[in-house]
């Protein structure tokens, strides 16, 4: 009876130490594998499977996250390539873009709401590109269509609007006035946003005045209250779009980084619709990626409202609009 004792106990005791190696060697595994902050060798079997299960855990939420971030990718392209296919006024990739959003609204629940805008905004879009070319067969002179074309970016507007109506959004757009003087930070320097903008004021100046004065004056004076008003009516509505509902929008719901990204390529896609070159669209993305620091520099849309009716107007003035 004595001799079973000793063997049950020196089976007990070959089973505790089969399961300490074994345990060892998964938390080398773990090691290995980059997990030694979760995973460490701990005393009892109740903390192992408790830092297990928050592995189990992480691994979940990392892979949710790499879900929605694939899908915010896909809405982005989809959102890009939509805009390209509408200003090139192709039919057939207008309907197969809609569709994919469409897809990915039914199956992605979660980014419906985002969806939705970039769906808008297509739609939008193609109506703007049918109403423009039911005023091309009129004849109207080159002015009144310029003005025409920029005031239906009220489409888009009303489209987006609709859409936080339909899914009960509050919208806002940065219309708060600016604290002339608080300051901002930029990578390099601290400066006033009242003299940041003086700055940015006096370089666009002396860049423009370079292609004004090669015009006659007579070609200036005669384009001055149509540049007054394109300016007006192109810079508002421009701005209102892209770093007014749908900079707030995005950065709200989805992040800054996300927000800044469309409306900044989106903006210089957007004027392959008015026939525009590439490059200078690509241009005209980094110009929208400054205004969208901008706007969220100083939470107001009217800085960068500013300073888009002056490059506007100087445009015009050097003959670079009609």
């Amino acid at each position: 009876m004595f001799r079973k004792c000793i063997h049950c106990r020196w089976f007990c005791i070959k089973s505790v130490l089969f399961l300490l190696i074994s345990y060892r060697r998964t938390c080398i595994i773990c090691n290995i594998l980059g997990w030694s902050v979760v995973c460490r060798k701990v005393g009892t079997g109740r903390e192992y499977i408790e830092r297990t299960s928050r592995i189990d855990s992480f691994e979940e939420t990392a892979m949710v996250l790499m879900r929605k971030y694939l899908s915010l990718s896909i809405l982005a392209l989809l959102f890009f390539l939509g805009i390209v296919v509408t200003a090139l006024k192709m039919w057939f990739g207008i309907i197969t873009v809609l569709l994919c959003l469409l897809f990915m609204y039914v199956f992605k629940t979660n980014l419906r709401f985002i969806t939705s805008i970039f769906i808008s905004f297509i739609v939008s879009l193609s109506f703007f590109q049918f109403i423009n070319i039911f005023i091309l067969n009129y004849n109207l002179s080159t002015e009144v269509e310029t003005l025409l074309n920029r005031s239906l970016l009220l489409i888009m507007v009303l489209g987006i609007w609709l859409t936080h109506l339909i899914h009960k959004k509050k919208l806002s757009f940065f219309n708060r006035l600016p604290e002339w003087d608080t300051y901002i930070n930029l990578p390099f320097h601290t400066i006033k946003i009242s003299s940041f903008l003086l700055v940015v004021f006096l370089v666009n100046i002396l860049i423009l005045s370079l292609f004004i004065f090669q015009q006659d004056i007579s070609d200036i004076q005669s384009m001055l209250f149509f540049g007054l008003l394109f300016s007006i009516i192109n810079a508002t509505l421009e701005e209102f779009l892209w770093r007014g509902i749908l900079l707030s929008s995005l950065t709200r719901y989805v992040s800054v980084l996300y927000g800044m990204i469309i409306t900044s390529i989106g903006f210089g896609l957007m004027h392959l619709v008015i026939d525009m070159p590439l490059l200078l669209c690509i241009i005209f993305s980094f110009g929208g990626f400054f205004y969208a620091v901008l706007v969220l520099k100083t939470k107001s849309i009217y800085p960068a409202v500013l300073i888009h009716f002056m490059i506007n107007i100087g445009m015009v003035l050097s003959g670079w609009i009609v």
